[in-house]
């Protein structure tokens, strides 16, 4: 039976596919995409900056100098429930763009080393599963006690990658 591989195709969607929820408030003032399921990096990011132009608490947001405002939430006087998750939502933004290339090398190992497509499938599918789970756990969770399981999500995450290294190691050694 022929699988097709949709490992190299889980690259993108791991770049643009991610936490779909959205405030029940208004639509920001600006274009852009909160409402759409996109990205483990990006939804994140638009959802800080969504949050920036519905809230009192956080100043409108500034994309000329968008790394400067993260400093500026960071150092308001007042810290907020929503400047929280602004935070968290930059932060999860960031370890995604952080992770991806570990994820984008481990499937490139997988191709070339020959792997199965229903393996590549199988683990790229359940990277993107932890990650969607980990932007989730990150920005929504503001408990402590369960905060470790960002960590068990992240660490889920990360051991994909391994295992796409270590298969694909095997695989090339087997030759």
């Amino acid at each position: 039976m022929n699988i097709t591989n949709y490992s190299y195709y889980s690259i993108p969607v791991v770049y643009m596919l991610g936490v779909s929820s959205t405030p029940s408030s208004p639509q920001p003032r600006v274009l852009i995409l909160t409402p759409l399921p996109t990205g483990a990096q990006i939804v994140p990011h638009w959802y800080a900056i969504y949050l920036t132009h519905t809230s009192k608490d956080l100043p409108p947001f500034e994309a000329l100098h968008p790394r400067e405002y993260i400093v500026k939430a960071r150092s308001l006087e007042k810290q907020t429930p929503t400047v929280a998750k602004y935070l968290r939502a930059e932060a999860a933004s960031a370890n995604g763009f952080e992770s991806l290339p570990v994820y984008c090398a481990a499937v490139v190992a997988g191709n070339v080393s020959g792997l199965g497509a229903g393996v590549l499938n199988k683990l790229a599918l359940a990277y993107v599963i932890s990650r969607v789970a980990y932007n989730y756990i990150y920005i929504r969770v503001t408990k402590e006690n369960v905060s470790p399981l960002r960590s068990l999500a992240f660490n889920i995450s990360a051991g994909i990658c391994w295992t796409l290294f270590i298969k694909s190691g095997n695989a090339v050694n087997r030759r």
